[in-house]
């Protein structure tokens, strides 16, 4: 938690920049309202992990272009002097880096419609409301700001929480509005313990009695909470199953031994040449990891979805020639460098496989399959009849995981599913290692080595 002072300083930063934002509007003639939003505005940021939102407020009869080449106008001359990084979601807005304390802090300035409840035109209208909802409840328990900073510190210290697509977790709304729900971080990990499947949290009471309907509307989301200001808006739609199992189980461990290691990942210390051989041995090998280089996105949240499309088609591709994939992993430094690894039972596969073909009294399915397979150089043995069926025995196209990748993928990999713009990169060249082969960009690159020591560990810290 921020000390007073810590406190004092952070707001006094958000003031001045609002101050030159709303000068900037001011001197460029435009009619719009700037206003802070987002954890700073309700006080529940974390003390290691100050971001800032400035919103520019514009008039409605904008079109969707101008609101994003004002928005940018504005931001960029307000912020002169500062690092500067062009982000796009539904439109563009601007990410700072602004030092503070010794260190850098993020400040976005973000445009968009002022409207009246409801009458959203863009995505980001909902959040000043968002901001004045909490802040009046934290008004009415001026407890409750520090018990949300307790929510999402627990949620990051077990890895879920953000609602980016990196993570697919909890967004800092979402944990704000679960404190206010319950009423405590002891009673939010209490009831996350023991959700059911579907289980819908509506503080508005907007489905009272219609949970089934509310299900139905936001179906295919694990857990449906409803946004108070806008009851078609589930806050928990970017949460994954995967994040909420974590939270659920992670939570079900705290009640029943609470302990500091939920809030504090330990740091991990990434290992030598010989202890990194050893651990992938102990763990059983047979990882493949795909390696390429750039993929042309500004948009950090396009990139992972991406990054995610193509490690699942990845995957099937492996799946359809017979190799078992027991886990993926991705990482990016969302910059030079991205790595997929897959674990497999095994990096090869015998040189041939038996099919089974149709029952032998279906004369013509029968016949097909006989010209198919018999003469021809795949096949290595047969065919024969088995309790009346056809088999036989056929080489495989790859018999090694590695084969099967650069085979495959070496245009792109668009037809197997590859993602547009990852497809792009791959085209100008990738790698693909086994094991500790990997040790180069290890030992080069910090971040992926203790990404890596992290995924090796193989089960979470907290369990």
């Amino acid at each position: 938690m921020p000390n007073k002072g810590e406190e004092e300083r952070v707001r006094a930063l958000c003031n001045e920049l609002v101050d030159k934002v709303e000068s900037t509007v001011k001197r460029l003639g435009l009619k719009a309202v700037v206003s802070p939003q987002g954890s700073v505005a309700k006080g529940t940021w974390l003390r290691d992990s100050i971001e800032i939102d400035i919103f520019v407020l514009f008039p409605s009869r904008l079109s969707k272009r101008e609101l994003g080449e004002i928005g940018l106008k504005v931001a960029k001359e307000a912020m002169a002097g500062y690092t500067q990084l062009e982000r796009y979601a539904e439109h563009p807005y601007l990410e700072c880096l602004v030092p503070f304390d010794g260190k850098e802090v993020v400040v976005d300035v973000v445009p968009c419609y002022r409207v009246k409840r409801g009458d959203w035109l863009s995505a980001t209208d909902r959040t000043p409301f968002h901001t004045a909802y909490a802040c009046n409840r934290f008004k009415r328990k001026g407890e409750l700001v520090n018990q949300a900073r307790l929510v999402k510190a627990f949620l990051r210290g077990v890895g879920v929480y953000g609602a980016e697509i990196r993570v697919q977790g909890f967004s800092g709304y979402a944990c704000e509005l679960l404190t206010i729900s319950y009423g405590s971080f002891r009673r939010v990990v209490e009831a996350a313990s023991g959700w059911r499947k579907g289980e819908v949290i509506d503080m508005e009471g907007y489905y009272k009695g219609r949970e089934a309907d509310a299900r139905d509307l936001f179906a295919g989301s694990p857990l449906v909470l409803v946004d108070p200001v806008d009851k078609r808006r589930n806050v928990a739609a970017a949460l994954s199953p995967n994040s909420l199992g974590v939270f659920e189980e992670a939570a079900r461990r705290f009640v029943k031994k609470p302990s500091l290691r939920f809030f504090f990942p330990p740091k991990i210390k990434p290992l030598g040449k010989r202890e990194l051989e050893k651990r992938i041995k102990e763990i059983g090998g047979n990882l493949l990891f795909l390696k390429f280089g750039r993929v042309d996105t500004k948009a950090p949240d396009v990139l992972w979805g991406q990054l995610y499309k193509t490690r699942d088609a990845v995957a099937k591709l492996l799946r359809e020639f017979d190799f078992q994939v027991s886990r993926t992993w991705v990482w990016s430094d969302e910059s030079e460098a991205n790595v997929m690894l897959f674990k497999l039972e095994s990096l090869e596969l015998p040189q041939s496989k038996v099919h089974w073909g149709p029952p032998v009294h279906m004369k013509g399915d029968s016949d097909r399959f006989l010209r198919s397979n018999v003469g021809v150089p795949e096949t290595v043995f047969g065919p024969w009849i088995w309790r009346g069926k056809w088999m036989v025995e056929r080489k495989r196209k790859y018999t090694r995981a590695t084969d099967l990748l650069k085979g495959e993928l070496r245009d792109g990999g668009i037809g197997v599913g590859v993602a547009k713009i990852v497809a792009q990169s791959l085209r100008k060249g990738f790698e693909v290692l086994c094991d500790a082969e990997i040790w180069d960009l290890y030992h080069r690159n910090e971040g992926f080595a203790e990404s890596f020591s992290r995924f090796l560990r193989g089960r979470p810290h907290w369990l």
